[in-house]
């Protein structure tokens, strides 16, 4: 899903702009460098560069910001990234352990389900460069 300019957009969206800003980091550090990340800590900033912009291939979202989005709708951020980019692949992360928060962020559409730990940042890199292979995603 390589856009025309070579490279793959990701964004990385969490409730933290700390986090948020050291995972852009280490992500822009240890992928390929057609990899271009943006960062954003809010679900509106999110959708609104998805709808503005080139779509992204890969949304890292934050389970807290898989609200109900701000127009009302009876649709989750997943569901609304989706209904925009289709395509896009969504990696949700939480640092929710149990099963049930696991389940409902495939259910919403997210590809996978990593846990914000100590080793969360290698595992959202990992999930990350799987999809960056279209045929492993």
């Amino acid at each position: 899903m390589q856009n025309l300019e070579n490279y793959y957009n990701l964004f990385v969206a969490a409730d933290n702009e700390l986090y948020a800003r050291s995972l852009k980091q280490s992500l822009e550090s240890t992928l390929d460098k057609h990899v271009k990340v943006e960062a954003f800590i809010s679900k509106e900033e999110c959708i609104n560069k998805i709808q503005k912009d080139n779509k992204p291939d890969i949304v890292v979202l934050d389970y807290k910001l898989n609200k109900k989005t701000s127009e009302g709708q009876n649709s989750y951020t997943v569901d609304k990234i989706k209904e925009i980019s289709p395509e896009t692949i969504v990696i949700m992360m939480s640092n929710e352990e149990d099963m049930p928060s696991a389940i409902k962020a495939l259910r919403y559409g997210a590809y996978d389900y990593v846990m914000k730990d100590r080793f969360a940042f290698s595992h959202i890199r990992e999930a990350v460069e799987k999809c960056l292979v279209p045929s492993r995603c």
